[in-house]
């Protein structure tokens, strides 16, 4: 199984292979496994020809979760470090129908928050994993400042 990042062994950080130096092949590289219940030391395999670059396991075999992991710190970094992401259109309010207190009949029309066709949404200040907290215990894969239309607001996205 192919996991293409890993996690330094001293800071924590994600290494994407193609990041890394030649030099740093093998068990240089100083890496781990991006899965927690792993956390293997990995080799860097560079190759030339059809064959991509990438992490392997020293000593232990890679599991599904491995690449699970990898691919979802990939997104959450990818995320985190983007200036801005396309949203799909969301129904906010439902179509609706309701009468007033004078008996007058009002409808309002299906509310898409972010328009059609999809709109581009400016996103800063990211941080990873954080926790919310409160009642229900929210951890937030990203949570951003969000900027669309000038209307400024938190997005908390799942990866």
């Amino acid at each position: 199984m192919l996991v293409p990042i890993g996690k330094r062994k001293s800071s924590g950080e994600i290494v994407k292979i193609d990041n890394l130096d030649k030099s740093e092949r093998g068990l240089k590289c100083n890496c781990v496994c991006p899965n927690p219940d792993c956390n293997a030391p990995l080799l860097a395999k560079f190759y030339k020809g059809k064959t991509t670059n990438h992490f392997a396991h020293y000593r232990a075999t890679a599991t599904v979760s491995c690449a699970m992991s990898a691919i979802h710190l990939m997104a959450q970094d990818y995320l985190a470090n983007t200036g801005n992401i396309i949203l799909p259109t969301y129904p906010l309010l439902p179509e609706d129908t309701y009468i007033d207190q004078f008996s007058e009949v009002h409808t309002h029309p299906l509310h898409n928050e972010f328009g059609t066709p999809k709109k581009r949404v400016f996103i800063s200040n990211s941080a990873k994993e954080v926790s919310l907290g409160g009642r229900f215990g929210i951890r937030c894969d990203v949570l951003t400042a969000a900027t669309y239309n000038d209307i400024c607001f938190d997005l908390n996205i799942e990866v």
